[in-house]
């Protein structure tokens, strides 16, 4: 059959763009399956919060799904215009159009049962592996994994829909063999200067952003302002900032600089959205690792915020001795002693900011304020404060409050210290907003100036083995009849916090894995496209008389160039986004500022040396087809 042959032939021809396809596709098989597997496991419905976990994994998969698609339609694309040639030839020869049509079905079959059989035996392989990271991320002790068929038979058949797609998108989609160039952006001014006053904007938002109920929907705007103007910068404001290189006549006229800036004005033209899609998905993967190991690195400082003894309680009235016996019958029912115990007095926080000057303001809310009389806490800590009635301490877990006065409901007071510990503080209800202590000069002056009722707090630890502990946990609330805003205990915490963070650590890797699978083939088949289409334009170079060096010179510049414009603009992005990802891991109440910066120096750092190997393995492709004498500058793929 003739068309199988030429199908074939083809594919063995154009193999620099089938085999890497079928490489990703397989890859991309892998990970869609293994998140339907996880998805389907029974021991991650049973977790606590397991039922949201489950609904982000499953937003997970969608999300994998349309970059999926996307990616495969590009590669198809890119893959139909390198064949235009090849079936311009075949029509020529009377090749009949059915014979074409089986050419292309046969070559996709082809990519599909080899994507899918390759694809789903590395993530049957792989899955065990996966499912004992999870378990060890999550913190399950005993974690089943059964083999279960219906996440295979799912993927297989999403991925058979997606061919069947991509075999139609064939056959309509008929691509010039040659290209006949970009149109020109004649107004690249209007587009650059859009991008830039677009990224000029996301980034002052995230400069000036505070942690507060509107960080969540600035980060949007952020993000879709960044974006916007990534693609408007690379696009259009590559194109502005080479035409005025262009009209630098001492600049331009150069032997060498003539040839980049003219090369570089193409492939910007050409190339500038996938320039920027490239940038953009390189700070996806950076913003979201940084979150995500922020938040698993900050989980044991979080805990002792929300806990910093075994168990705390939080009630309008004082605990009585019957319900203090209640607690010790408990622990000894559970084989645990009760020890540290200590309790307290504060005022029920207030909510709102608290501006430069020391001024609170019940608008934005970002701190949560509570009142603690100096007595009780030179009782507590073992020091003696003596304030007057218009001083005060304070305390912030962060350490970020540099007040020198300080103004509540019309009382004026002078912060005498900073304090940098308060043993008994917690973070009331678990909000996502900053705990400060104030502590006043008395009772009387406390109540004046908060005007809410008072807390009674009550902390003690816990001796015993860790089981027992979360069994006392949960037996104790019920036995005090304590609600969740009264009640808290660090061995319940512990498992929603490993949950809720861990499912983000495993949802950060897998969508970052495919960013990157994703970003590389687009790396890939960009250099590959382009190296065929400057290889005639070298070629004429070489018979004009430009040497081999200045060649070599010459097209190491210009790769350098455009593949390190998406990392540079990527890292600036990061740069500029790291206030505003402080401000959204200060709702998860992280504000250990160094770790997070210490975990976006290493992130990056990781990154830039992938992407490093990522331009070694991919440049090499370039610098064999612009040096390949034995083809001329109309050969295809």
């Amino acid at each position: 059959m003739i068309a199988l042959k030429l199908a074939f032939r083809g594919m063995r021809a154009n193999r620099r763009i089938y085999v890497p396809n079928l490489i990703a596709t397989a890859l991309l098989v892998a990970i869609n399956y293994i998140i339907l597997a996880v998805t389907a496991n029974q021991s991650i419905h049973h977790l606590l919060f397991g039922k949201q976990l489950v609904t982000l994994l499953h937003l997970t998969f969608e999300l994998t799904i349309i970059i999926t698609v996307a990616f495969l339609v590009y590669v198809s694309s890119t893959t139909a215009r390198s064949e235009a040639h090849e079936f311009q030839v075949y029509t020529l020869l009377g090749l009949a159009p059915l014979n074409k049509r089986l050419i292309i079905i046969i070559r996709q079959t082809c990519v599909t049962v080899g994507a899918l059989g390759l694809g789903l035996l590395l993530g049957l392989n792989f899955e065990r592996f996966v499912f004992m990271a999870l378990a060890r991320i999550l913190g399950i002790p005993h974690f089943h994994a059964p083999f279960l068929g219906g996440p295979l038979v799912k993927c297989g058949v999403i991925f058979i829909i997606i061919s069947g797609g991509l075999i139609l998108f064939r056959l309509f989609y008929h691509p010039a063999a040659k290209s006949k160039g970009q149109p020109t952006n004649r107004l690249p001014w209007l587009g650059g200067i859009a991008g830039i006053l677009a990224t000029a904007t996301g980034y002052y938002l995230s400069m000036t952003s505070k942690p507060g109920m509107d960080t969540i929907p600035t980060f949007m705007l952020i993000n879709v302002l960044v974006i916007a103007g990534m693609y408007g910068c690379f696009i259009a404001g590559s194109i502005l900032v080479l035409n005025l290189l262009q009209h630098n006549r001492r600049l331009y006229y150069h032997r060498r600089r003539f040839i980049i800036i003219s090369g570089l004005r193409q492939r910007m033209r050409q190339n500038g959205a996938s320039l920027a899609g490239i940038c953009v998905m390189v700070t996806s993967v950076l913003l979201s690792m940084i979150a995500v190991v922020s938040l698993m690195a900050g989980e044991h400082s979080l805990i002792r915020l929300w806990n910093p003894e075994d168990v705390i309680t939080a009630t309008a009235k004082p605990f009585s001795p019957a319900q203090r016996q209640i607690i010790r019958q408990t622990a000894h029912r559970h084989h645990l002693a009760v020890t540290d115990y200590q309790q307290s007095v504060m005022t029920a926080p207030i909510m709102g900011n608290l501006t430069k000057n020391g001024q609170f303001t019940p608008t934005k809310l970002r701190y949560q304020v509570a009142f603690v009389p100096v007595d009780e806490y030179n009782r507590v800590t073992h020091t003696h404060y003596q304030l007057r009635d218009n001083q005060t301490l304070i305390y912030c877990p962060d350490n970020q409050l540099h007040l020198t006065a300080l103004t509540v409901n019309q009382h004026h007071f002078t912060v005498t210290h900073r304090l940098k510990r308060y043993p008994l503080f917690y973070d009331y209800q678990h909000a996502i907003y900053q705990p400060v202590f104030v502590i006043l000069s008395s009772r009387k002056q406390c109540a004046q100036t908060s005007r809410t009722p008072w807390l009674y707090t009550t902390f003690f630890n816990t001796d015993g083995k860790k089981r027992d502990k979360v069994r006392f946990a949960d037996d104790l609330q019920a036995r005090l009849h304590l609600t969740n805003e009264e009640y808290t205990a660090k061995y319940q915490q512990g498992p929603l916090l490993a949950t809720l963070f861990g499912g983000a650590l495993f949802i950060g890797i897998i969508v970052s894995i495919v960013f990157i699978i994703v970003t590389v083939m687009l790396i890939y088949y960009k250099q590959l496209a382009e190296g065929l289409q400057d290889r005639a334009r070298f070629q004429t170079l070489f018979q004009l008389g430009l040497s081999a060096r200045e060649t070599q010179r010459i097209v190491r510049t210009q790769v350098l160039t455009v593949f390190l414009l998406p990392l540079a603009g990527a890292l600036l992005n990061t740069c500029f986004a790291f206030p505003a990802m402080r401000s959204m891991l200060k709702l998860f109440s992280i504000y250990n500022g160094k770790m997070i910066l210490l975990v976006s120096l290493i992130t990056a750092g990781l990154i830039g040396i992938g992407y490093a190997l990522v331009y070694l393995l991919t440049a090499r492709n370039y610098y064999a087809i612009i040096h390949d004498h034995r083809t001329n500058g109309t050969s295809d793929w």
